[in-house]
């Protein structure tokens, strides 16, 4: 079993080769009972006492040095185990709902082998013990355990375990927030040579947490970090630059900054691209770059990209104009709970051209953009209260809604 190829595969599984998810799926499926039982064996035999020499009744003598790399090497097998443990887990967690109860079978035993490395005497042993104490269970007792180990990592100068740590401690969805200790562990991982230190850095720099709020400040940060190579720094670069925050406007330079990242498979930066030429901003106008670029952007998950390919299906921006297809990348939006493609599926259905008219489903998709503060969809869906297609017809409410979309310009 090749590991990192399995761990990579479970973590992008649209796959890098090109390869359909559909199919890429079926092979971890075939490899998951397999893999699972090796790890299992493996763990087993490394936690069993080695035997005697021969006809000694004594353990061998070794050299210690020799001592210290069989132990390096244990633990290296004993990371790769958990590894395989939690790919399987979490790929069955995604895309196998009704098989949830193993996915956190497989998390959870990561829990023992999180105690196994931080017994192990060394700090990268620590450090993936915090990964792993993260990922087995969403408890307190879990989050403690994890940062004790990140800890313990972090001390022992493992560069990688200060960042872990700092971004940990700044994440507001994993407890409440220890922003000095956030900073520091992070300024300490960046003194180290961390750039995903300098990229978290800017982000705390820009949002004002755990230290003052100043955009010019994120943005050096982020060019330090977006130098030495971090994807998600160049992105972030390219939007302060597109937007002339906290530095000088340059959408030359911005479109060259989000082209580099979405190379390297960044989705926002992808959808920036296509925003970039269907605008002509920082570039010429071009249309089917636009549209290639908006598809590439909601292939690989950016938040706005669903709506804007949809729209370039509808409208025929970059290509050929197709109905179905432009429904196909709304309906996407919507599940993922985007206000835009729920305004413009509601278009769509509205008008009825090319596809059956749908009235009632329309108003409802107007009704939750506008709920979620999308002022067209809240325009929709007061003029369709106005004219009571598809609803009640209610003046009052129409005019509040009017109001908040005419509020946002």
């Amino acid at each position: 079993l090749q590991g990192r190829d399995v761990h990579d595969l479970a973590l992008h599984p649209t796959g890098t080769t090109g390869a359909p998810l559909a199919e890429n799926l079926k092979l971890l499926d075939r490899m998951e009972p397999r893999a699972i039982a090796a790890v299992r064996n493996a763990l087993h035999a490394l936690q069993s006492p080695q035997p005697d020499t021969p006809g000694t009744g004594v353990s061998p003598t070794i050299p210690p040095a020799a001592v210290r790399r069989e132990e390096q090497v244990v633990l290296e097998a004993i990371v790769a185990a958990g590894y395989v443990q939690q790919t399987f887990g979490e790929t069955l967690r995604r895309f196998w709902p009704d098989r949830k109860p193993r996915a956190e079978d497989l998390l959870a035993g990561n829990a023992a082998v999180a105690r196994q490395l931080g017994d192990s005497g060394f700090p990268s042993g620590y450090l993936h013990a915090g990964r792993f104490a993260l990922v087995a269970g969403n408890s307190q007792r879990s989050r403690n355990s994890c940062l004790k180990y990140l800890r313990m990592a972090a001390n022992s100068g493992w560069v990688e375990a200060q960042l872990d740590l700092g971004t940990l401690l700044a994440d507001e969805e994993f407890g409440p927030p220890d922003w000095g200790q956030a900073v520091f562990w992070l300024q300490t991982a960046a003194a180290g040579g961390s750039a995903e230190a300098l990229n978290e850095l800017g982000s705390l720099s820009f949002h004002g947490k755990g230290m003052d709020e100043d955009h010019e400040q994120a943005a050096a940060f982020y060019r330090q970090a977006a130098r030495r190579g971090v994807v998600t720094a160049m992105t972030r670069l390219g939007q302060l630059l597109h937007n002339g925050d906290g530095v000088p406007l340059n959408r030359k330079e911005a479109l060259a900054w989000f082209l580099k990242a979405a190379r390297q498979g960044d989705a926002e930066a992808a959808n920036s691209l296509g925003v970039c030429y269907h605008q002509g901003l920082g570039t010429q106008p071009n249309p089917r770059l636009a549209r290639r670029w908006f598809l590439r952007a909601a292939q690989e998950g950016a938040a706005q990209a669903p709506n804007n390919i949809g729209q370039c299906y509808h409208l025929g921006i970059g290509g050929r104009r197709d109905l179905g297809k432009a429904r196909e990348w709304y309906e996407r939006g919507v599940e993922e709970g985007h206000p835009d493609a729920m305004n413009s599926l509601g278009v769509l259905l509205k008008d009825g051209h090319g596809i059956p008219q749908d009235l009632p489903r329309a108003v409802d998709l107007f009704r939750r953009s506008a709920e979620q503060g999308y002022a067209q969809g809240q325009y929709n869906y007061a003029l369709m209260l106005q004219l009571g297609r598809g609803v009640k017809q209610d003046q009052t409410e129409a005019i509040d809604w009017y109001r908040s979309a005419a509020e946002q310009g």
